[in-house]
C-alpha cells in the first residue's frame, strides 16, 4: 500500500438523516468510526485517513561482472558525445507524484500491525492542521476502542489550554497509550501539568519541543513531576528541548526532581540555561536542604507515624499520593518496613487523605543529615540521562556537575544507603556539547572519564536510544548536534 492510498472504509458515504438521532457506537475500526462520527456531527469535510509513509529501503542486488565491465566501458566514452535521455522506465521508483497542494491537505496518518485490519492501529500522527473541540470529541469516542494504540503524535495542531485539558481527559481511557508527542503546540497559560497530575494517565514518554515554554510553564511541569506531597509515578522520559525555560525555569524543574523517583531521561537542550540554572540542577543530583514547607511536612509525617505506631496498623488501601504501591502488601510486611497509614489534617481543618509512611517516601529518606542548621537529603539518583547541549553553560557550570557526580560516586562506594528510595546509581549520560566552554576543559574531561566508568546493563554494548519521534531522540547516547 502506498503512502497516498487511503484506507478503505466499509461504511456508506451518505450522511445521516436529520431525523436519525440514534447515537453511533464505535466498533474499534478507526476509519469506519471516524467517518460515521463525522457524519453524525454533520462535518462537511471528512479528513482522510491514510497509512503513514515510510522511506523505501535501498535494494541490494548482486553486481554482475559483465555489467560491471560494461559500466567501465561506458565511462571511457568521449565526454563530448551526446547521450540519449533515459526513458520513463529507467527513472527511480523511490518516489510518488502528487497533485498540486496534495501534500499540504489535512490528513490523519496511521500505522497498523496489519494493513488490512483497522483494529490493529498502533500509532496516529496528525501534522499541521488545527484540532478543534468537535474533532477532539470524535477522538474521545473512537480512540478508547483502539486496543493497540500506543502512540499519539500531534505536531503543530493548535492546541489551547482548554483543548489540551480535553485531551488529558481522554488519555485515562487509553491504558495502552505510552507515547505522546505535542511538539510545536504553545499554550497561552502553559498548563502542561494536566498531563502529569492525573495518576490514571499511563503516558511514559512525553515530548514538548518547540512549545515556547517559559519559567511559568516550567513551574507547572515541575509541580506535575512531583513535590513533597505527591509524585508522578508513570513518566520516564521528558523532552523539553528548544524552549525558553532559562535559569529560572531550570530551577523550577530542579524542584520537581527533588522527590520524583520515576523520570529516567530529561532533555533540556537549547533552553538558554547558564551556570545559575546548571547549579540548581546539579544540586538536586547531589544533596539539597529542605525548605521550610518541606521540613514542616516531614515533621508532620514523622509525628503522625509515631502516634500510629501505638495503635493497631490500619488496613492498607490504594492511594494516589505518589508512594510506590509495591510497599502495600500485608499488615505483616508493613510492620517490617515500619510503614504506617495516617490521616493528616489540612489547613482548613478537614482531614486529608491517608498516607503510607515508610521507605517509599523520598521526603523521609533515612540518610538525611543536619548540616549548617539545615536538614539535607541525598539528591535524585534515579535520573539516568540529562541533555543540556546547546545552552550557555561555562566551565563553572561543568564544575557543578562534576562535584554532583563525585558526590553520587562517594555515596555509592560508602554504601551508606539504608533505604530503597533511590535504588539506582545516578546519572549515566550528561550531554554538554555546544555550550560556552572548550571540550578539552579539565572539568569536562574528568566528568567524561567519571561517567564512562559507570556501568549499567541497559547502556552496555549496543547504543540504546529512547525514541520519541523520527527526527530526534531523547537521551540518546550520542549528542544531537
Amino acid at each position: 500500500m502506498t503512502s497516498k492510498t487511503r484506507i478503505k472504509s466499509t461504511t456508506g458515504n451518505a450522511p445521516n438523516k436529520k431525523g436519525d438521532t440514534e447515537p453511533y457506537h464505535c466498533k474499534g475500526k478507526f476509519l469506519d468510526d471516524f467517518e460515521a462520527l463525522c457524519r453524525q456531527a454533520q462535518i462537511t469535510f471528512i479528513v482522510p485517513v491514510v497509512q503513514r509513509p515510510r522511506p523505501p529501503g535501498t535494494p541490494i542486488n548482486p553486481v554482475d561482472p559483465k555489467e560491471k565491465a560494461k559500466t567501465a566501458k561506458t565511462k571511457e566514452k568521449d565526454v563530448h558525445e551526446v547521450e540519449e535521455p533515459p526513458n520513463d522506465e529507467s527513472l527511480p521508483k523511490t518516489y510518488s507524484l502528487k497533485d498540486n497542494y496534495e501534500y499540504f491537505k489535512p490528513k490523519i496518518q496511521v500505522e497498523m500491525d496489519n494493513p488490512d485490519k483497522q483494529e490493529t492501529i498502533t500509532e496516529i500522527h496528525i501534522r499541521a492542521w488545527k484540532i478543534d473541540r468537535a474533532t477532539l470529541e470524535i477522538f474521545q469516542q473512537s480512540f478508547p476502542t483502539l486496543e493497540r494504540l500506543n502512540t499519539l503524535n500531534f505536531w503543530h495542531t493548535g492546541f489551547t489550554d482548554e483543548t489540551l485539558a480535553q485531551l488529558a481527559s481522554l488519555l485515562p481511557k487509553c491504558p495502552n497509550l505510552k507515547n505522546l508527542i505535542l511538539d510545536s503546540n504553545p499554550l497561552t497559560n502553559e498548563r502542561y501539568d494536566v498531563l502529569l497530575t492525573d495518576d490514571t494517565i499511563s503516558i511514559v514518554n512525553l515530548s514538548l519541543r518547540h512549545c515556547r515554554i517559559t519559567e511559568r510553564g516550567a513551574a507547572h511541569i515541575s509541580n506535575g513531576l512531583g513535590n513533597e506531597r505527591r509524585q508522578n509515578s508513570k513518566l520516564q522520559t521528558l523532552n523539553l528541548g528548544y524552549n525558553e525555560i532559562g535559569d529560572a525555569g531550570a530551577e523550577q524543574i530542579a524542584k520537581g526532581l527533588k522527590f520524583n523517583r520515576t523520570l529516567l531521561v530529561l532533555n533540556l537542550s537549547s533552553n538558554d540555561i547558564s551556570d545559575n540554572g546548571s547549579e540548581k540542577l546539579a544540586a538536586v543530583l547531589s544533596k539539597f536542604p529542605l525548605s521550610r514547607e518541606e521540613l514542616l511536612y516531614r515533621r508532620q509525617l514523622l509525628l503522625h507515624s509515631a502516634i500510629s505506631e501505638s495503635v493497631p496498623t490500619l488496613s492498607a488501601r490504594k492511594i494516589n499520593d505518589g508512594v510506590r504501591r509495591n510497599s502495600l502488601t500485608s499488615p505483616t510486611t508493613q510492620r517490617k518496613k515500619s510503614a504506617a497509614a495516617v490521616t493528616l489534617p489540612t489547613k482548613k481543618g478537614k482531614s486529608d487523605d491517608k498516607y503510607i509512611i515508610g521507605d517509599g517516601m523520598p521526603l523521609l529518606d533515612q540518610n538525611a543529615e543536619l548540616m549548617n542548621n539545615d536538614l539535607v537529603l541525598p539528591g535524585n539518583r534515579c535520573l539516568l540521562s540529562l541533555n543540556l547541549s546547546k545552552n550557555r553553560i561555562s566551565e563553572t557550570g561543568v564544575n557543578h556537575f562534576l562535584k554532583a557526580i563525585q558526590y553520587q560516586e562517594m555515596f555509592i562506594k560508602l554504601n551508606i544507603s539504608r533505604s530503597t528510595t533511590s535504588p539506582l546509581q545516578g546519572l549515566l549520560r550528561l550531554e554538554l556539547q555546544r555550550n560556552d566552554f572548550q571540550l578539552d576543559n579539565d572539568y569536562y574531561v574528568k566528568l567524561q572519564i567519571l561517567l564512562k566508568n559507570r556501568l549499567e546493563p541497559i547502556f552496555k554494548g549496543k547504543e540504546t536510544e529512547i525514541e520519541l519521534n523520527g527526527r530526534e531522540t531523547v537521551g540518546s547516547v550520542k549528542a544531537r548536534g
